[in-house]
């Protein structure tokens, strides 16, 4: 099985799932960013079925819910 979810922020690759053969619908991204207030860390979960298309996620920073949404294939 090829391919893969690659997340970048400002250009650079910060998480990476491989695809794999459990075809799991739901991912989690977890990865720290740097600012001059210490570490930050977020958690992006991902919910995403291709027939019919729905993808729900969730962020989080430092564990607060900062956005969630879904989309179905009308949205795109």
């Amino acid at each position: 099985m090829s391919g893969w979810q690659a997340l970048y922020c400002d250009g650079q690759l910060v998480s990476q799932h491989d695809a794999s053969s459990d075809d799991a619908a739901q991912r989690e991204h977890t990865f720290s960013l740097q600012s001059p207030q210490g570490d930050i860390r977020c958690t992006l979960q991902l919910e995403l079925t291709w027939q019919p298309f729905a993808l729900r996620y969730q962020l989080k920073v430092n564990d607060n819910l900062i956005s969630e949404s879904a989309l179905n294939e009308k949205d795109i």
